[in-house]
C-alpha cells in the first residue's frame, strides 16, 4: 500500500508545529538536526568535571569521542517513551522536575519536552557539558539536595562506573517519595566483558533486572518495565520503578 503525503497535509502540520513546538521533539531527526546545530554553535565550550571518583579509567575520552559522532539519536527513545505510559507522567509531565543522569547531547532532554515535561524543570548531569542545560559532575556524588525530582532518567551510563551500587544510592537519594527512575544498563556477554577488562573498564555489569532492582531492595515500590537480554548474551537490562521512601 502506498501511502501519500499531500501538500496540504505538510501545511496543516507545519501550522500544529508553528501552535505547538514541542511536539517537534517527538521526531528523531528534528531533535538530532537542532541538537547538532546548537552543539556546534557551542563547540570548543567544553567544560569537565574535576572529579574522576568510582569512574572507570577512559570514561570521559570514550563519551567525548562519543559527543564527536553525535550519535545514539533514538536509543534514549527506550526509556523516556514508557514512561509517558504512567498516569502520573502521562497527565503531570508539565509539573514534573526531572533529571537525565549522562545525557551526553541535548537530544535526551529535548525528547523529555517533546513528551511534556517542561525545559525549567529539567536538568542534565554528565561528566562535561557544552549546554548550560547540562550541569558538570559526577553520579557517584550528585551537586543536588535530597528529594529534588520527580523523575530520574539513567541511560546507559552504568557501564561508565566501577562502583554502579554508589550510583544508584545517589539516584535513590535525590528523589522524592514516589518518584520514578528509569535505568537502562548494557549487558555485556563473556567476550565482552574480557575486551573491558583489557582496557582497564569495570567489569561490574549487572546481567538482570531482578540484579538491579536488588540495589534499591525495599525502597522499590511499582515496577512499570521490565526488560533483560538473552541468558548470555549482550543486550541491555531497562527498568522503570517508582520508589519507596
Amino acid at each position: 500500500m502506498k501511502i501519500e503525503i499531500t501538500g496540504p497535509d505538510f501545511n496543516q502540520i507545519i501550522e500544529n508545529f508553528k501552535q505547538k513546538p514541542q511536539e517537534l521533539f517527538l521526531n528523531d531527526y528534528a531533535r538530532y538536526v537542532i541538537s547538532l546545530r546548537r552543539y556546534k554553535e557551542a563547540k570548543g565550550q567544553l567544560k569537565f568535571t574535576d572529579d574522576h571518583d568510582s569512574l572507570f579509567v577512559d570514561a570521559i575520552e570514550h563519551n567525548v569521542k562519543g559527543l564527536e559522532s553525535f550519535g545514539s539519536v533514538a536509543r534514549t527513545n527506550r526509556l523516556i517513551r514508557p514512561l509517558y505510559a504512567i498516569d502520573r507522567v502521562f497527565f503531570k509531565a508539565h509539573k514534573l522536575k526531572a533529571l537525565c543522569v549522562g545525557p551526553r547531547t541535548e537530544m535526551e532532554l529535548f525528547s523529555m519536552v517533546g513528551q511534556g515535561f517542561r525545559p525549567e524543570n529539567i536538568k542534565g548531569l554528565d561528566l562535561f557539558s557544552y549546554s548550560p542545560w547540562i550541569e558538570v559532575g559526577n553520579m557517584h556524588k550528585m551537586p543536588y539536595a535530597d528529594n529534588s525530582f520527580d523523575v530520574l532518567i539513567a541511560g546507559w551510563v552504568l557501564t561508565y562506573s566501577d562502583d554502579p551500587d554508589q550510583a544508584c544510592r545517589e539516584f535513590l537519594r535525590v528523589v522524592g517519595d514516589r518518584g520514578i527512575i528509569a535505568i537502562g544498563a548494557t549487558v555485556l556477554d563473556e567476550k565482552g566483558r574480557a575486551n573491558e577488562a583489557q582496557l582497564g573498564r569495570t567489569s561490574k555489569h549487572y546481567p538482570g533486572a531482578d540484579q538491579l532492582l536488588s540495589v534499591f531492595g525495599k525502597h522499590v515500590r511499582n515496577v512499570y518495565v521490565r526488560h533483560e537480554s538473552e541468558p548470555g548474551q549482550e543486550g541491555r537490562t531497562i527498568v522503570i520503578f517508582d520508589v519507596n521512601k
